[in-house]
């Protein structure tokens, strides 16, 4: 649902607005645009959804002394928190959907490396949540 209700807003929505704002301007610029758009938009929602989670956390503290001994308390049997459980799953989400609009969209110059970059990002997210480093993981989100 997640590919669909991204591919309806940006072609159903966005191409037509930005056509109308910018029209001298290309049909794949106006498609990299929107690209831009969706992910920095994405980006923010998960930058403001992680600002909100995290300081709720027991283990979180402001001082980088106590959140180094906080990330590691209890390691390695510690609970994971629904909030951050729930941002770890918006995360992968996000970056599963990267993975797979990166083969339906246009091919760029740098095609293999962010091929890498998701394949790396998903592996890492995965390692992170399965290994019980899903504190560390969330600060590196």
């Amino acid at each position: 649902t997640w590919v669909v209700g991204r591919l309806l807003l940006a072609h159903g929505a966005m191409v037509p607005v930005l056509t109308r704002l910018k029209p001298a301007e290309s049909p794949k610029k106006v498609r990299s645009w929107v690209d831009q758009i969706q992910k920095a938009g994405l980006h923010l929602a998960f930058l403001t959804f992680g600002a909100l989670v995290l300081p709720r956390e027991a283990w979180f503290a402001w001082d980088a002394e106590a959140l180094a001994e906080g990330v590691f308390e209890g390691f390695p049997a510690r609970q994971l928190s629904r909030g951050l459980h729930m941002y770890y799953l918006l995360q992968v989400g996000f970056f599963c959907s990267n993975f797979v609009f990166h083969f339906l969209e246009e091919r760029r110059s740098d095609f293999w490396m962010m091929l890498v970059h998701h394949c790396a990002s998903i592996a890492l997210m995965y390692g992170a949540y399965t290994r019980s480093f899903h504190r560390i993981g969330a600060l590196v989100l």
